[in-house]
């Protein structure tokens, strides 16, 4: 981040590395933090900021945010939105996944599947165990609760904060027998093929590669309504996330919002009320 004076170093030093070289060069940015990260900044930082990239050429920005921070940067004239979305295609597993993982898949052949990188708090994973526990307590039409299940897509470090939730709402909910993490895996797509939805519940987001592996392999993604998400997503809005936090019927809640109707659009105004529910239609 900005504030970090082993981060400022090291641009620094990447600046004047590339004016040595005396060419124009392209900064491209999915860091969804970087909005708050300047915003949080004293002025003398932002400014020291400015200065370390005079130098650039052009400026790619993810979505409407990281543009704007582009603009306090300097950088408006030179800079653009350029998303990056993929289009749906089917791939085949590299290799046959792991005994437990493949039994585990073949008991919840209506998996969920989310991820949180060190379950840090911004990834609410702990909502969506609590979410997936009430929908498997009142499952939808042609779905038995024995079929639901949830992977956890995390990696071998912890948060602090993050994990100790997540072990709570897993004890809350007894759901250790319907849950399954992995860190640091490799075939990690391979799992996310195989889900019925895949949830993206980040309350600040950039452009985040978990949501574009699931549309890629085919797979409906329910994802908090932030800028920059690409069309076809199930929006929810990111104030449902305070309110629904540790609700044992947060799922049916959280899905409730049908697909938005434009793809980069935040405002509930581009959306039709509906009480049909995204999850229970994507699971059934």
């Amino acid at each position: 981040g900005v504030r970090s004076p082993a981060s400022i170093g090291l641009q620094l030093a990447l600046l004047l590395m590339l004016r040595v070289r005396r060419g124009p060069w392209v900064l491209s940015c999915g860091n969804g933090l970087l909005p708050g990260q300047l915003a949080d900044a004293p002025a003398w930082l932002r400014r020291a900021v400015r200065a370390l990239y005079r130098g650039v050429g052009f400026a790619i920005a993810k979505n409407r945010p990281i543009l704007d921070a582009f603009e306090e940067l300097g950088l408006g004239d030179r800079s653009r939105v350029v998303g990056t979305f993929l289009e749906p295609a089917r791939t085949e597993p590299a290799a046959p996944l792991p005994a437990e993982v493949e039994r585990f898949l073949a008991a919840h052949p209506k998996s969920v599947v989310t991820a949180g990188f060190r379950f840090e708090p911004l990834y609410h994973v702990d909502l969506v165990v609590r979410a997936v526990a009430a929908l498997r307590a009142a499952p939808p039409p042609g779905t038995s609760a024995e079929q639901m299940g949830l992977v956890i897509l995390g990696s071998q470090a912890e948060d602090p904060d993050g994990k100790p939730a997540l072990d709570a709402a897993l004890r809350e909910t007894s759901s250790d027998a319907h849950v399954l993490i992995l860190r640091d895996v490799e075939f990690a797509l391979d799992v996310t093929a195989r889900a019925a939805v895949f949830v993206r519940a980040t309350d600040v987001d950039g452009d985040a590669n978990t949501v574009k592996e699931a549309m890629l392999v085919g797979v409906p993604v329910i994802a908090t309504d932030l800028p920059g998400r690409p069309p076809g997503l199930h929006l929810i809005p990111r104030p449902a996330l305070e309110t629904l936090e540790g609700s044992r019927n947060g799922y049916s809640e959280i899905t409730r919002t049908p697909p938005a109707a434009t793809s980069h659009s935040s405002s509930s105004a581009a959306r039709v009320p509906s009480s049909r529910n995204a999850a229970r239609a994507a699971c059934a």
